[in-house]
Formats: structure tokens, C-alpha cells, sequence
């Protein structure tokens, strides 16, 4: 069968006759679009290795400025925090945006409990910098309970939720496009975001909050967190039962954003699973802010007079825990310095 599909040799020359016009056309067509897939393979294929190898130049570079006054990416205050700290010297560890980092001060639970405490927080937090600040808590840390805020949880929908988790695996494939403003905070030398005492970060100053007495009272309809969130909140409180780890949520006086429904959804999902929940917007839960005088912009943030207060109100909480007092542990005594 084969042979009878072969051409007839030209009797003059004994070789084939010449393709005719349409089949060069036709071969043409075919070795130009081959030409155009290998093209774009090696395009892909060197885009990778560059990407790669520009990935691995920041990297080294941001390894050997850490810590030395470079910005080298502000989304990485919260790996600072805890890689500032002594590994598994930490008890308590505090993951959450802005509105954290500025209201737990660890200082004043280790000066009233001797609990010794860190606050991985970074401003914007977003849903998988939370996760992945508590992976590296348990990884380098053995703490004993999870403060977990409850604000990033309520730092957009599902959208946001799914950008935040491609995000995350683009930077953990191409650490290029963290450390992408590394050469200009090189050149500028401009200060590092600090990482505070244990990452506690003050904000100074008096802005009250001058809008309608807002109504914290849970209400019967809740205001629902998105699915994306829920999800990575499944996965930690999963993975701190498994480690034995006690997760508890917490929202941070807020008269701007929170609410009675936001009380009622994180309620719910608390009882659903098992975990603490306090709401420090509650009256119940003693912790009396002024509005007028404990807020540094108008009822989100919480000035240090505003944390002192909020921390003091954590502390019943805390001593219920049976957690260890370090206070006359020699190997902690930077903390009374």
C-alpha cells in the first residue's frame, strides 16, 4: 500500500517530480508555524531562567542587607518580627494587619505576666501573608496560643482573596517581584519599615473619631467574610489543632469598620470550630477606650494610650491560659532590660 502512495519518478531524471506550488505553500506554512512554537518556547524558557536568576540576586542581596536600614520590601515586616526572636522563646504570637501591630504590646504582657510575646503584623496585611507569617510562627517558634485579628479577614472578597493567593504563589516561584523596588531602596538608602519591641509598633498622636455613636450590639444577621478567607482561616485553625495550639480570634476596638453583624459571623464560626473568640468592641469584654483621646486616626488605629488599654484587657485572658512566667528564666532576661 505504501508504495502505491509514492509518487512516480520523472522517467528523464529518475527523481521525484517538484512539489507542486500548493504543496510548498503547504510545507511553508507548516516549517514557519513550527518555527514560531520553538520560538516561543525559548522565549518562555529564557524568561524562566532570567526571572530565576534575577530572583536569586535579590534574594541574596536582601539576605546580606537584612536588617541594615534598607526597605528592602515592607511586606516582609512580619518574617522580620519573628526571625528578630529567640527560636521557640515565644508564647504567644499575634498575627493580624495595622490595627495589630499597634495595639499589643508585648512589653507590658511580660512586665505584668512574664508571658513572653510577638506581634507578626504588617500593615495590609493580606489573606495569604497572614498564612504565611503563621507557618513561619510554628515553624520557628513552638508558640502555645495564636492571636489571630480578626480585621484581615474582612480586607476584601473573594476577588481579593484570589489575588492574594496567586500573589503568593508568583513570589514563591519569582521572590523577583517582592524585592522588585530593592535597587531604589538601595539607592535611597531610606529607612527600614522598623519591626518595634517584639513588633509592637506605636503610632503617636490624637485624632478622634468624630462620626454617630456606632452600635456594636451583635446583631441576629451577620456580616459574612468571604469564602477565599474562610478557607485559609479553616487551614490555620486546622493546623493549630494538630499542633496543639490554642487559636484565638480577636477583634480590636474599631469604630470605623467593625460591627454588631461582623461580631456575629466570627461568633458563629468560633462555635463551629471550637476556638475563643473575644471582641474587645464589646463592653463585656473590659476594655473601656476613649474615642476622643485613644485613637490616631479617627476611630481605626489605636494610639499607645488606646494598646495600653487594650493590652491590659487581653491580660485576664492570657493568665487563664496557664502559660509559663519567664521572669526568673536566665535565658530571658533581655526581656527586663
Amino acid at each position: 500500500m505504501n508504495k502505491l502512495l509514492k509518487k512516480p519518478l520523472d522517467r528523464q531524471t529518475n527523481k521525484p517530480p517538484a512539489p507542486s506550488l500548493t504543496e510548498s505553500l503547504h510545507a511553508q506554512k507548516i516549517s514557519t508555524k513550527n518555527r514560531k512554537v520553538i520560538q516561543s518556547i525559548a522565549f518562555f524558557l529564557i524568561l524562566i531562567v532570567g526571572l530565576q536568576i534575577l530572583s536569586r540576586i535579590c534574594l541574596s542581596i536582601a539576605a546580606s542587607h537584612y536588617g541594615e536600614g534598607l526597605e528592602i520590601s515592607h511586606r516582609t515586616r512580619a518574617a522580620r518580627v519573628l526571625d528578630a526572636e529567640r527560636p521557640n522563646s515565644i508564647d504567644v504570637i499575634a498575627i493580624g494587619n495595622s490595627v495589630c501591630m499597634n495595639t499589643v504590646v508585648p512589653q507590658q504582657i511580660w512586665d505584668a505576666t512574664g508571658i513572653s510575646s510577638a506581634v507578626a503584623s504588617q500593615p495590609g496585611m493580606t489573606l495569604m501573608e497572614s498564612y504565611r507569617a503563621f507557618q513561619q510562627a510554628v515553624t520557628t517558634q513552638s508558640p502555645k496560643v495564636i492571636l489571630f485579628e480578626t480585621d484581615v479577614l474582612y480586607y476584601g472578597g473573594n476577588l481579593s482573596g484570589i489575588k492574594s493567593i496567586t500573589l503568593d504563589q508568583v513570589h514563591r516561584l519569582f521572590p523577583v517581584f517582592l524585592y522588585h523596588s530593592i535597587w531604589r531602596q538601595m539607592a535611597k538608602k531610606s529607612p527600614e519599615d522598623p519591626i518595634g519591641s517584639h513588633g509592637f509598633l506605636p503610632t503617636i498622636g490624637v485624632s478622634p473619631y468624630i462620626g454617630p455613636p456606632r452600635d456594636m450590639t451583635p446583631t441576629a444577621a451577620g456580616e459574612d467574610f468571604s469564602l477565599t478567607y474562610k478557607f485559609v482561616l479553616d487551614q490555620i485553625t486546622k493546623e493549630c489543632k494538630e499542633r496543639d495550639i490554642k487559636l484565638v480570634l480577636y477583634s480590636t476596638p474599631n469604630a470605623m469598620n467593625f460591627s454588631g453583624g461582623r461580631h456575629t459571623s466570627l461568633q458563629q464560626y468560633a462555635d463551629a470550630h471550637g476556638i475563643s473568640y473575644i471582641d474587645f468592641n464589646q463592653p463585656e469584654a473590659n476594655c473601656p477606650i476613649d474615642w476622643n483621646q485613644d485613637t490616631i486616626d479617627g476611630g481605626e488605629h489605636l494610639n499607645p494610650t488606646g494598646a495600653a488599654k487594650l493590652t491590659a484587657a487581653l491580660l485576664p485572658y492570657l493568665t487563664q491560659m496557664n502559660l509559663p512566667d519567664h521572669r526568673q528564666d536566665s535565658s530571658y532576661q533581655s526581656w527586663n532590660q
